[in-house]
């Protein structure tokens, strides 16, 4: 084969490449395959090869080949890489046999290949030539009969030995069409001649279908009058059939159809016989149709109805007679079953009766307690806010003449007395804010801000807040935190104050030695798992006690309050707020030898930090940044008037203060000077700082923008949004930090002047 491929490429690429040289055919880069089955020219001069590497083609006027092969999992790729014969067909299509990858076309437009296999009808995937008649239909030799293949709608009709072949099998490229039109094709077993202008389909079905057989249970029955009537227990019959043509009356074929049992016809090919087994008692028929070889069909076949009668105890007259029978039993007892459900009904309606009164009661038992329980929250909502506000706004005075009175270099005495004053303040507002946090908890209205922090910074700062209170007790305040930078999302105050409580507790519990705040880290997916750990060298905890101590107002002893002072909330706080960030806090101790507290929280991994607290350097520049500022201060207390004014002139140069007595002096006053800011109490007589704001709003002029920060003495949630509703820029609690209320008013001031 090697030797024939190669002389054969050889006299056909001779005259129009002049000389091509074995050598350079199987050694090019194309890679073309030394065993070369089949060669062809196209109209354009392009030469094709078949062999057993696939396709080539060697283009007009080039020297280098183009090769086509399979590409595994790639379907628009040749199908088989053993290609045996190559045809074109009528409008230049090449058609490629392949050795058991079935027919393939290739498609010149997109440069790839489609497929035929026996799927498609093919009787064998393997063609080993093609021939295209002057009709312009392909006729296949395979390794299984001949076939003519319809380039147009891909329709096959194939032909066996039956039809007259010399063998199933044909030889590779051993095909020709004569002059006259004829085919010619090679076999194992001679050759074949076939005109296909000869070979026409026949349109003649076959005339007459005919059931030749019917048997129950193996014994045979005469058909009747196309009527058969059976019993019961004859219900399994086999059928016979057949097509009266003499024209190739081996390739007939049948489908069949039982009316009542299937559900459409069941084409049965060749087969001609079919057995239905158990029918059931009833009404059937059974139909049979035929088609010749080339699948014209007899529509109209044969049929014949078979009726099975059923046993006596399916019959219309049992049925209804045991269906009488029935009825007339169920209405005995019915009859008999009456009055004994009319006894049971009126049993039943007191009853529901009495559980309705009982019901009833217990619903407006609920609903007097739901009330009393909103009264009851209403009422502590009031004495909340009530609390706040009428302890802060002297707590305001007395913290804030304080440290004026401290600022002004007093006497050693004096200076004692008012560190005194400032400690005893501070601790009275802690227990105050103690109490409005575990309030706001509990009703759950606190809600967790996300921003971006760095955990190294907030324990640096937590340090600096803390490290007064250490030194005054002569204790050691350590840290031990990673390296790098730990930069989290979450609520940065809440874990600013959870950190506060714990080291506040375990500096207030410990008389000599070190109190340390130590962080590890660990990587949940998109979580970082923060172990927050506080260590003392304090009094300890009985393990009898640890159970109780995060507990409302509790503390491990009951000499503790008196001697170390406090509510019994900071713990209880803290727990809830670990909790509320859906973490854990727990704590391991030994009575004598100190206590840790730990606490797990998860928080998503930030790429950047928000800075915790300014600077002092920062602090400055806010200061020198308001010089000379205008505002318009809105209080009735006098006291805090005074704090007021004061901490103001101290912190800003220049600064020029004016009161209102309340929110209708202020609108009034506004409406004759201008105002860098206004600073606006909430409680107030005659117009309260919710009025004063709405009427500042509706001003006709611009100075309906003012800002304006609310200072109020109730820092509950529903008062701080109606701060907002009502039209204020922002707000500030009292007793109020002068750094604090000095971020916010620079904030307002660049806000409206950008």
């Amino acid at each position: 084969y090697q030797f024939l491929g190669l002389a054969c490429q050889f006299l056909i690429f001779r005259q129009s490449l002049k000389f091509i040289p074995v050598e350079y055919i199987q050694n090019n880069d194309a890679g073309i395959s030394k065993i070369v089955f089949t060669i062809t020219e196209d109209a354009e001069g392009n030469i094709w090869a078949g062999g057993n590497k696939g396709l080539y083609c060697l283009k007009s006027g080039e020297k280098k080949w183009v090769h086509y092969s399979n590409i595994p999992g790639d379907e628009k790729s040749i199908h088989d890489n053993n290609v045996r014969s190559l045809a074109f067909d009528k409008k230049g299509n090449l058609w490629i046999g392949t050795n058991g990858g079935g027919l393939n076309r290739y498609n010149k437009s997109t440069n790839n290949f489609t497929h035929f296999t026996t799927e498609n009808g093919l009787p064998n995937n393997a063609v080993y030539t093609i021939l295209c008649d002057n009709s312009g239909m392909l006729w296949l030799g395979t390794n299984h009969g001949l076939c003519r293949f319809n380039p147009e709608d891909y329709s096959c009709k194939n032909f066996t030995m039956k039809d007259g072949l010399q063998s199933y099998e044909f030889n590779t490229n051993a095909a020709l069409q004569l002059k006259d039109g004829r085919l010619l094709f090679g076999g194992v077993d001679g050759y074949n001649v076939i005109d296909p202008t000869k070979l026409d389909n026949s349109k003649s079905p076959p005339p007459t279908v005919v059931i030749s057989s019917i048997k129950v249970f193996d014994r045979e029955v005469p058909p009747g009058n196309g009527h058969l009537k059976l019993k019961y227990s004859e219900n399994s019959l086999a059928f016979e059939f057949a097509a009266l043509s003499f024209y190739l009356n081996q390739d007939n074929r049948y489908a069949y159809k039982m009316e009542g049992v299937d559900p459409d016809w069941i084409y049965s090919n060749d087969r001609k016989f079919v057995t239905y087994s158990y029918l059931e008692p009833g009404k059937y028929i059974f139909k049979v149709k035929a088609c010749n070889s080339d699948g014209v069909w007899n529509e109209e076949g044969t049929q014949i109805i078979i009726t099975i009668t059923p046993p006596w105890w399916k019959t219309w007259w049992f049925r209804t007679g045991f269906a009488l029978f029935a009825i007339s039993t169920a209405l005995w007892f019915i009859r008999r079953n009456t009055a004994s459900l009319r006894k049971h009904k009126l049993i039943l309606e007191k009853t529901v009766e009495q559980r309705t009164a009982d019901l009833r009661t217990q619903k407006e038992i609920a609903e007097q307690q739901r009330t009393r329980a909103e009264q009851s929250e209403k009422a502590k909502h009031l004495f909340l806010a009530n609390m706040s506000h009428e302890i802060r706004t002297p707590m305001n005075a007395i913290k804030g003449m304080t440290d004026i009175l401290i600022r002004r270099n007093p006497k050693d005495d004096q200076k004692e007395y008012l560190e005194g004053i400032k400690q005893s303040s501070d601790s009275l507002l802690v227990i105050i804010n103690d109490i409005l946090d575990i309030s706001k908890i509990e009703s759950g209205k606190i809600e967790l801000e996300q921003a971006s922090f760095s955990v190294n910074e907030l324990i640096n700062n937590v340090h600096t807040i803390m490290q007064f209170k250490a030194e005054e007790k002569g204790l050691e305040l350590d840290k031990d935190i990673p390296n790098e930078e730990l930069n989290v999302q979450g609520d940065v105050t809440r874990l600013r104050q959870i950190l506060i409580n714990l080291i506040g507790n375990a500096i207030k519990f410990t008389e000599k030695g070190t109190v340390t705040t130590s962080i590890k880290s660990e990587q949940d997916g998109n979580k970082l798992n923060l172990h927050f750990t506080v260590s003392d060298t304090g009094i300890g905890i009985d393990e009898n006690r640890m159970g109780k101590i995060f507990e409302s107002f509790e503390q491990a002893y009951s000499d503790t309050t008196r001697k170390f002072g406090g509510t019994g909330l900071g713990l209880s706080i803290s727990k809830k707020l670990v909790e509320l960030h859906n973490g854990k806090i727990w704590v391991e101790s030994e009575k004598g030898k100190g206590s840790q507290f730990h606490f797990i929280i998860p928080y998503a991994v930030a790429d950047a930090k928000t800075e915790i607290m300014p600077a002092d350097d920062a602090q400055t520049n806010i200061a020198d940044a308001l010089k000379g500022i205008k505002i318009l201060l809105v209080e009735d207390n006098e006291f805090n008037v005074v704090v007021a004014k004061e901490e103001l002139e101290d912190a800003i140069e220049g600064v020029y203060v004016e009161v209102a007595e309340n929110g209708l002096i202020a609108v009034e006053k506004l409406k004759s000077s201008t105002f860098d800011i206004i600073l606006m109490d909430v409680q107030m007589p005659v117009m309260n700082g919710f009025e004063a704001t709405q009427a500042i709003r509706n001003l006709d002029s611009e100075k309906n923008n003012t800002p304006i920060i609310a200072m109020t003495a109730n820092v509950l949630k529903e008062e701080v949004d109606l701060c907002y509703k009502s039209g204020m820029n922002d707000f500030i609690g009292k007793p109020f930090d002068t750094k604090e209320l000095l971020q916010k008013i620079h904030g307002l001031k660049v806000k409206i002047s950008g």
